[in-house]
């Protein structure tokens, strides 16, 4: 049920067809490895698709190589981190609501993680969350945001983290939304009074949203959980007096050039 393809440089004629085993889910290239997440496992291919390195079974939803042939996967809450021989070197099984995407330095031995958890202040609401792990029990290096929700009275819209990545030049990039302004992507991860974001017009400056979905993005320093800058992406209704409109961010993507250029 599941199939790589590579076309010609026309879109026209398929130049290599490979039969995946299972229902396609993700797929991810870094240097010279290709990975790829089915509902039958996980495999590694070789950067030109000549050669299947190697193959883990699972029912997998994510998958993230390294460039040294090491490589994560996510199936359900569950983090999985393989060897260079498709050997398990971790697992770790997450105590989260919603657990969306994982990725791991392509020099580095951590691995991040992305997603939100359901919880309650006066209402409920959806706190997004980013973690960084490592070593053998994935144990957490730092983390960021992922409040009590007892704190967020002034902070109080739905937040969610759907991708996660390391960018060409080691920097970490996450894409998630907000249910309306008043959110804890207003400031830097750690705390509730830090600001970090960009913005400098109205389409990334969140005012008269009410409850809408709008698009987040954030670069992060991969190795200290820096949170850098961080931006919205909102579309206006002109006809209702700029009123904010939804970009939602579940079901998109996020890739990063080699020129630190965002596509989303």
């Amino acid at each position: 049920p599941g199939y790589l393809m590579v076309l010609d440089s026309e879109g026209r004629r398929p130049e290599t067809t490979l039969d995946l085993g299972g229902e396609a889910r993700d797929l991810m290239r870094r240097g010279d490895a290709v990975a790829a997440a089915t509902s039958g496992g996980l495999r590694v291919y070789s950067g030109d698709l000549n050669r299947l390195r190697w193959s883990a079974p699972g029912d997998l939803t994510r998958a993230d190589p390294a460039l040294d042939g090491r490589a994560v996967a996510l199936g359900g809450k569950t983090i999985t981190v393989y060897d260079a021989n498709g050997a398990v070197r971790a697992r770790k099984q997450l105590r989260r609501s919603y657990v969306a995407v994982v990725a791991i330095h392509p020099d580095r031995a951590v691995v991040y993680v992305v997603g939100f958890d359901n919880k309650r202040n006066r209402n409920p609401v959806q706190v997004a969350f980013l973690e960084a792990r490592r070593g053998e029990d994935l144990e957490l290096v730092w983390r960021l945001w992922s409040f009590d929700a007892k704190l967020l009275d002034q902070d109080m819209a739905d937040t969610r983290l759907y991708r996660v990545l390391v960018g060409p030049d080691g920097a970490l990039y996450v894409s998630g939304e907000s249910a309306g302004g008043n959110t804890i992507f207003r400031w830097n991860g750690k705390d509730l009074k830090t600001n970090r974001l960009v913005k400098f017009d109205l389409y990334n400056d969140p005012w008269s949203l009410k409850s809408a979905h709008i698009l987040y993005y954030a670069r992060i320093n991969a190795e200290t959980g820096e949170l850098q800058r961080g931006q919205f992406a909102i579309p206006r209704l002109v006809s209702k007096k700029n009123l904010g409109n939804t970009f939602r961010a579940r079901d998109g993507d996020l890739v990063v050039g080699e020129n630190g250029v965002l596509y989303l």
